[in-house]
């Protein structure tokens, strides 16, 4: 039984409305360089545009996944695919941006990395509040989970793989 959904698929719209800004700006940037006399300044303009292209959407925004959690597992939802971890194997969890980006470090790397971002929500500096709650539960939770008797922890990784 899943209790919350902490990141909508409504972040894919995110991800579109965030590279359609860069795509303007690069379009801008290079209809400049055919505009302007001063060839060398644009051109340096639009490498420096592509390099925040880069690290900020790529690296940043092509990375948000989706997120599921519920009392003894973190689901991330994947390509259709759907990864169950446990809340044992999470670190900690880090608001990373303004925007709500959150960080979910991991204590080892599961072929997609030692960290997992994902953004809560898509107004996120409105609603805060709401938002803040919901991390704060599943932070308890990992917390809690740290404690668990390892007994009570092996029944729920047989129950979880259907043995």
């Amino acid at each position: 039984m899943r209790s919350r959904i902490l990141s909508s698929k409504k972040v894919r719209y995110y991800i579109v409305f965030n590279f359609l800004i860069w795509i303007v700006l690069l379009g801008a940037m290079i209809f400049a360089v055919f505009e302007s006399e001063n060839k060398g300044f644009v051109l340096f303009n639009i490498a420096y545009y592509s390099f925040f292209f880069y690290k900020i959407f790529w690296l940043r925004t092509a990375k948000l996944k989706n997120i599921e959690y519920d009392d003894h597992f973190l689901y991330l939802v994947e390509q259709g695919q759907e990864i169950q971890l446990p809340y044992t194997e999470v670190r900690d969890i880090e608001l990373k941006s303004l925007t709500g980006v959150h960080v979910i470090q991991l204590y080892r790397d599961f072929g997609f990395g030692k960290e997992i971002y994902f953004k809560s929500s898509l107004w996120y500096p409105f609603n805060f509040k709401r938002i803040d709650q919901e991390v704060y539960n599943l932070r308890r939770k990992i917390e809690f989970s740290k404690y668990m008797p390892e007994e009570e922890e092996r029944d729920l990784a047989l129950a979880s793989s259907g043995v």
